[in-house]
């Protein structure tokens, strides 16, 4: 916290502009340091399907990590307050329902804030009997992040924070349904694909998720230019900035 203050301080000296990913962000900065707030931009960015990352097949995706059944996908790393374990109870009262409800993850587990936190995660599964259930891939390549994604029921982001959730733009350009927190940056983010949640709700989450499973929830099509727009947003800063 020292750190992120004094880069904040540095920052509010010698940046030109400070670019925040979203008004939420923003408005935490102006808590954080006035000067700096007053010298900030956002940027809505997005993710980039890049022509050179090719989505891998979903039958060679199946073998390579013994996939089976219709999944929901929970990309985020296995910080604390990424809020994994909502999803996991979720899974729990739905396996009553539903006994082969599956649940991939994948990402980073050490937390150097919660060294035990991917411990006791997987005590939880243990406990509660989720082992069929609940698979961890670990850090795979993104272009297999992406497959798993396109094949999904949906994916899943319980964050009790964001700064600007990756797992919701790549569902919006892979047209995909995407369960979120009920955050303020999940809010702020328009989109027509995005069902929200309270993180602390394992309830309402898997209400969410039996009917994403009833297939009672369709999503339209979202705007395919949003990386266009964002180099557009990006080029006018900087051009706003060096007086171009």
């Amino acid at each position: 916290k020292i750190a992120r203050n004094f880069d904040i301080y540095m920052s509010s000296i010698h940046a030109s502009k400070i670019l925040l990913s979203s008004k939420s962000v923003q408005n935490n900065l102006k808590r954080i340091n006035a000067k700096a707030f007053n010298n900030s931009i956002v940027l809505y960015h997005t993710t980039y399907l890049n022509k050179k990352i090719k989505i891998t097949n979903f039958e060679r995706l199946k073998k390579k990590y013994n996939i089976k059944k219709n999944f929901f996908y929970l990309p985020n790393h296995f910080w604390k307050h990424k809020n994994h374990l909502v999803v996991f109870k979720a899974i729990k009262k739905l396996k009553k329902i539903k006994n082969d409800i599956c649940l991939i993850t994948t990402g980073n587990t050490n937390d150097y804030r919660f060294p035990n936190h991917f411990s006791n995660l997987k005590s939880f599964i243990k406990k509660e009997k989720l082992n069929k259930n609940i698979f961890h891939l670990g850090i795979i390549p993104v272009n297999d992040v992406f497959s798993l994604i396109k094949n999904s029921l949906a994916v899943i982001n319980p964050s009790f924070f964001e700064g600007w959730g990756n797992t919701l733009e790549h569902a919006i350009n892979l047209r995909k349904i995407a369960l979120v927190s009920n955050i303020d940056v999940h809010r702020e983010r328009k989109a027509k694909n995005k069902f929200m949640f309270n993180p602390n709700n394992y309830n309402q989450l898997s209400k969410i998720m039996l009917s994403v499973i009833n297939k009672k929830i369709n999503i339209s099509r979202e705007n395919k230019n949003l990386f266009r727009k964002f180099a557009k947003n990006y080029f006018k800063i900087i051009k706003k900035t060096i007086n171009i």
